[in-house]
Parts: C-alpha cells; sequence; structure tokens
C-alpha cells in the first residue's frame, strides 16, 4: 500500500522528463498493486480505463496491452462480461491477443494473461482451465520472479491444485502435491 503514492509520483517525474515509459510503467504498476490489495474494484476499474486511455495515447503499446489484461479481469469480477470465467470481453480477448503477444515476445504479457485466466477460473470454480493457465503462466514467469506478481501466482496455483486434489488419482494426487 506504501508504494502506491510513489508510483504516481513516478508517473508524474516520467512525463515531466519526457521518459513516457517509465511513467506508464508506473501507472501500470500502481493499479496492479492496488488490485492486489484489495482496492475496491468499480473505482479502481474507473481508473484503469482512464490510465489505459493516458497509456495508449503515450503510444505505450507494451504497457497499454498488459494493462488492458488486468481491466478486463476487473470487469469479469464486476459481473460484467458474458462469461465472467474467461478473460475475454470489450477490453481484452485472449485468444485474440495471445498470438500477438507471442509475435512480439512478451513474456509479461503473456504470463499476465494466463496468470489472470488463472484467476478467473479458479474465482468461478473451472479447476481444469485453471490449471492449464496455471501451467502456461509459471513457462513465462521468469520475468516477473521478483515482483509481487509471482506471489500471488503461487497462491492461486496452490489453490487449483488444492481444489482439484479430492478429484484425482493417487498418482494425479502425488504429483499435485509437489507442486504445492
Amino acid at each position: 500500500k506504501e508504494t502506491l503514492a510513489p508510483l504516481l509520483q513516478a508517473h508524474q517525474s516520467g512525463l515531466e522528463t519526457g521518459d513516457l515509459q517509465f511513467a506508464s510503467y508506473s501507472l501500470l504498476n500502481h493499479v496492479i498493486g492496488s488490485y492486489f490489495i484489495g482496492t475496491e474494484l468499480t473505482g479502481l476499474e474507473k481508473k484503469l480505463a482512464k490510465y489505459s486511455q493516458i497509456m495508449n495515447q503515450l503510444k505505450q503499446k507494451t504497457a497499454f496491452y498488459r494493462a488492458i489484461i488486468y481491466h478486463q479481469t476487473i470487469i469479469n469480477l464486476l459481473g460484467q462480461s458474458e462469461d465472467p470465467g474467461r478473460l475475454s470481453g470489450l477490453v481484452y480477448d485472449q485468444e485474440k491477443m495471445l498470438p500477438l503477444h507471442h509475435e512480439t515476445n512478451d513474456k509479461v504479457a503473456i504470463f499476465f494473461s494466463h496468470f489472470n485466466g488463472l484467476v478467473l477460473a479458479y474465482l468461478f470454480q473451472a479447476y481444469p482451465q485453471a490449471l492449464e493457465h496455471a501451467n502456461m503462466a509459471e513457462q513465462y514467469s521468469a520475468p516477473i520472479r521478483s515482483t509481487t506478481s509471482v506471489v500471488v501466482f503461487y497462491l492461486y496455483d496452490s489453490l487449483v491444485r488444492l481444489a482439484l486434489y479430492p478429484e484425482a488419482s493417487e498418482p494425479e494426487q502425488r504429483h499435485i502435491l509437489e507442486k504445492v
């Protein structure tokens, strides 16, 4: 929580010095941090819509694409999508955007996309899909290993595996326990 105000100050500093990439990443990290600490989603969705627009206007596509992943996740959590357990809607469609992330080799966006797919699938009890997302996210987790995202990822990864444990075969249970 203590990092949120300095991230907004960093955004302003980036604008003042002409470092638009730094300014945009500061906004992105402010939003992600706000999301992780449980900021009320309706207000956060409005803030994210505004911040995404700023990133887009600054022509910071990498930050923009990463931000809209979280934006769509929040929209889903607010119940404003057709299938809240799937990362798809008006702002971001995982099936359409993942090829672009792969084409640009944006491993962080690929991680964010699968990580948020994991969270949504878990929360809406689509555990097999959540596990698929967890496995994919882990493959692209290297660039975020030093961030808070990795901690939250492993929390949800463990929750999914534990949700699947009771119905798993004995060999699958052993494999689940190795990963938890």
